[in-house]
Parts: structure tokens; C-alpha cells; sequence
């Protein structure tokens, strides 16, 4: 059997009753101040962030996304249009590469972006809820693609 715990102020005395000269009783909140005997310094006060001039032209990280996606598409595009010239239609296997590009990876997953486009517009023709639309072929990727092969 476990001896029975030694009561608060037989061997131990909390941090509330602290009474040795310099030492603050304990606080439970949050102080912004930095006390002498606390063992961290205090933050630096930075200066307030600055705003750019109206003039300038600001980048949401979303309008960054797309400004990438739409370099990537537009490579993808390239190479599709590419290995589709040689081959007569765009539909290459998953394996294919057009000067090292993935163009076999790059349409496969376009048609898939394409599929759950057609899906997302035929729930919205029954009047269905449609639910998130990320991943889904835009209008005018498509009619690029069918700029290249319209089958």
C-alpha cells in the first residue's frame, strides 16, 4: 500500500507563498512586461509593417497559383500540340513524352479534369448541389485542347 500524500504545507509550499525577498508570487496570467527574474527577455518591438503605394500592383497567393498553373498548362499545351501533330490525334498512353515533357501524364490528367467537369454540369442541369468545382477543365483550356484535336 502507497504511504499517504505529505500535505501542502508539511514538505512542500506552492509558488503562491513564496515569500523570499525579489521573488514575484506566482500569476496564472498573461503579463506583456518582462520582470527581472524571468528567465526570458522580452521580444523586440518591431516596427508596424508598411503598405505599398496604391500604384502598386499586388499579388494574392491565389493570383500566384494561377499565374503558374498557366504556365504549366501552356508548357503541357505545347508539348500536346506537338506530339499531336506527329501522331494525328491527342490521345497518347500515359508513358508518351514530347521533348522529355509528360505529355501522356499531362492529358490523362486533363481528361480526368474534363470528366469531372461534365459530371459537376450534369448535377447542375438536375438541379443537384454541385460542390466544389477544383479540379475541373475551365472553358477555355478546354476549347484549347479542342483547338489541337476536336475528337
Amino acid at each position: 500500500m502507497n504511504p499517504p500524500a505529505p500535505q501542502k504545507d508539511q514538505k512542500h509550499r506552492s509558488r503562491d507563498s513564496d515569500t523570499r525577498q525579489g521573488v514575484p508570487p506566482h500569476d496564472s496570467g498573461i503579463s506583456n512586461r518582462h520582470h527581472p527574474t524571468s528567465a526570458t527577455p522580452p521580444r523586440p518591438q518591431h516596427p508596424p509593417a508598411q503598405t505599398p503605394p496604391p500604384d502598386t500592383p499586388s499579388l494574392t497567393p491565389t493570383h500566384r497559383h494561377q499565374t503558374g498553373t498557366s504556365h504549366a498548362f501552356a508548357e503541357g499545351l505545347s508539348a500536346a500540340a506537338g506530339w499531336a501533330a506527329q501522331h494525328g490525334h491527342l490521345l497518347p498512353p500515359t508513358t508518351a513524352t514530347w521533348n522529355g515533357y509528360p505529355v501522356g501524364v499531362w492529358a490523362k490528367n486533363l481528361r480526368t479534369a474534363g470528366r469531372k467537369l461534365a459530371e459537376i454540369e450534369a448535377r447542375r442541369e438536375a438541379g443537384l448541389p454541385v460542390g466544389p468545382t477544383t479540379g475541373t477543365l475551365t472553358e477555355e483550356r478546354r476549347d484549347a485542347l479542342e483547338a489541337i484535336d476536336p475528337s
